[in-house]
């Protein structure tokens, strides 16, 4: 008996929704553009991330030391840099290489080439480029390179505009999460009034056949079960047209994100990569808003 009555619901779910077929498509475009509003939040914060990952990938120290300068106390800088906990890689750039480096860079200027071969010698000293792991690493690794025992070796240091940037990225790092955790609370707000208010709606519209079924003895979840299976079908076609409409969407974005960053950062890859976390989360909560609408939205009818 259960069986049939369990099947018997489903069919009743089924006709619901296709005989108040326009009233099942305004819910699902409700929900389509509540997700549509989800996931171009999450494109955004990626794009932000990314952004903010590509600036601090460049971002280096770089030490220049004097000519006269010695290999053997440019390896000792080196391991007292490298020792650091903050410190992700040091590069060591030597005399010949920085000359190498200098001649390709002005290799069209016959001025500044003609001025090298009448040196007749390397005026330049072996360098270090130092990366660290955070931004705000590199406040600990300029107090170093500022002591007394490295100012007879150092001729020049570059981190000074490096240090303006570094404030302005770790800022701007800041205000982004704080910006995007702000917008997902906004934006699941909205989404949730809006998709309750329209199953509401929904549930209204059948507060007849709701008195009717209570008031011939049918149980509260067989009253129930008809709207929740709805649930789960309005949950089911949201997300889908929402990836129908989203991966078109998302194809024609990467090719002015490829541009602008490189291939390394793909839209695209990103919802691809994490498809069962981002759209199953979606899934479950959108069954889980309606369901929770439903029940809420039915109760006053249960109750006669």
């Amino acid at each position: 008996m259960f069986i049939v009555s369990f099947f018997r619901t489903i069919k009743y779910a089924l006709v619901d929704f296709a005989r108040n077929f326009w009233l099942s498509v305004v819910t699902v475009t409700v929900l389509v553009l509540a997700l549509l509003t989800i996931n171009l939040l999450l494109a955004f914060q990626f794009l932000t991330e990314s952004s903010i990952a590509a600036v601090e990938e460049k971002l280096d120290v770089t030490v220049f030391f004097k000519p006269d300068v010695s290999d053997t106390e440019v390896q000792v800088v080196k391991k007292d840099i490298e020792s650091l906990p903050q410190v992700s890689e040091v590069e060591y750039l030597s005399r010949e290489q920085r000359v190498q480096d200098f001649q390709k860079e002005f290799a069209d200027d016959e001025n500044v080439t003609q001025s090298l071969e009448e040196i007749e010698e390397n005026p330049f000293g072996a360098a270090l480029i130092v990366r660290c792991y955070n931004p705000q690493d590199y406040a600990l690794v300029i107090d170093v390179l500022e002591q007394d025992r490295y100012a007879s070796l150092i001729e020049e240091k570059d981190y000074k505009d490096h240090e303006e940037v570094i404030s302005k990225i770790t800022h701007i790092t800041g205000r982004a999460k704080s910006a995007g955790q702000v917008m997902s609370v906004i934006f699941a707000i909205i989404a949730i009034l809006i998709v309750f208010n329209t199953v509401r709606i929904a549930i209204y519209t059948h507060r007849e056949e709701i008195t009717i079924m209570k008031t011939v003895g049918a149980a509260n979840w067989f009253v129930k079960f008809p709207y929740i299976m709805q649930s789960v079908l309005y949950s089911f076609l949201a997300v889908g047209l929402t990836l129908l409409l989203l991966y078109p969407a998302l194809n024609v974005a990467d090719i002015q994100i490829m541009n602008f960053f490189s291939e390394a950062v793909s839209l695209r890859a990103y919802f691809y990569n994490n498809f069962f976390e981002i759209f199953g989360a979606e899934f479950l909560g959108v069954v889980f808003l309606n369901m929770m609408s439903s029940s809420i939205a039915m109760r006053r009818y249960l109750r006669r």
